[in-house]
């Protein structure tokens, strides 16, 4: 046999060996995105009573089948005394649960707000017959925002949207939905511009030559939804985020329109911004809180 023959040969099988790697990464990338992107945790570590809270959990209805059985979320509703105090609806992050993280809802309790902090399907006891994904996470959140304005009874105009991190991602397409129109604000922290642009960042070496705009199926593409969003804007985010770069605030920033803040917390990581710049973070949420309300007030009394 010629030596050619016999390089060709080797050659094609190395080649062989290659392609068939490179698809086999391939199909894993897109077969473990979903648990990757979403990162869903089932430990609830505590209550909002533990933390000298009262609450209330509470279910968030879904659908039901033939036989009764429903998809439902588990929820926190922590309530202050004021009759008049706007809602925060809470939506947290990957590798999260309504009972970690608490100190968010915290914050917002002591400042005088109530908070509904809800469970995705998949996430604690949130129940599902299917595995979470991004359609399923934006329909939770939609149920939990029909929950407050229906079986809570809140005025569109005295809800605020709060997303951390991923919930960010789910707050921005829920503000873009019909029924979050007469809402009061959105609020988002931490959070990126889109999943792609993540994995441009997480992924290194031979990993960048993945095809991933043809494999994600789990985009949550903020920055192509954000200039949709009409309601009012606060963009929180630490200048040392070691998870999602500060510069993904700022053009999700520019990129929005109408009333819109950004606050960025000199020193603060990707989870601790309200408790590094406590005094700052506390009086630009305040203000934007008073402004949403004021400019909700006034148009109730223009119609």
């Amino acid at each position: 046999m010629a030596v050619s023959t016999v390089l060709t040969r080797r050659s094609l099988f190395i080649g062989l060996v290659v392609l068939l790697s490179y698809l086999s990464v391939c199909v894993y990338f897109w077969a473990t995105q979903t648990v990757k992107i979403l990162a869903p945790l089932s430990l609830v570590a505590t209550n909002p009573e533990r933390m000298g809270m009262p609450y209330e959990r509470v279910e968030v209805p879904l659908r039901f089948d033939d036989q009764g059985v429903h998809d439902r979320l588990d929820a926190f509703w922590i309530p202050v005394e004021d009759p008049d105090a706007p809602v925060f609806l809470y939506l947290h992050g990957q590798d999260a649960t309504i009972g970690k993280n608490l100190e968010h809802a915290e914050r917002l309790y002591q400042w005088g707000w109530n908070v509904l902090v809800v469970d995705y399907r998949g996430f604690g006891k949130s129940y599902g017959y299917q595995k979470p994904s991004e359609l399923k996470v934006y329909q939770d959140a939609l149920a939990a925002l029909r929950y407050l304005k229906y079986d809570r009874q809140f005025l569109p105009e005295k809800i605020f949207l709060f997303g951390h991190s991923l919930g960010g991602a789910v707050a921005i397409e829920l503000a873009t939905h019909e029924e979050s129109e007469a809402l009061a604000g959105i609020i988002v922290e931490s959070t990126f511009t889109s999943v792609q642009d993540m994995t441009a960042i997480r992924y290194r070496g031979l990993l960048r030559l993945l095809p991933v705009g043809w494999l994600l199926t789990e985009r949550f593409d903020s920055l192509s939804k954000i200039d949709s969003v009409t309601l009012p804007k606060l963009f929180f985010h630490g200048d040392q985020d070691s998870k999602i770069p500060v510069e993904m605030t700022e053009q999700l920033y520019n990129a929005a329109r109408g009333v819109k803040y950004k606050c960025i917390i000199q020193g603060a990581d990707h989870a601790n911004c309200g408790s590094i710049g406590k005094v700052q973070y506390r009086q630009q949420l305040e203000a934007f809180v008073a402004e949403c309300l004021d400019l909700a007030n006034r148009k109730s009394l223009s119609h």
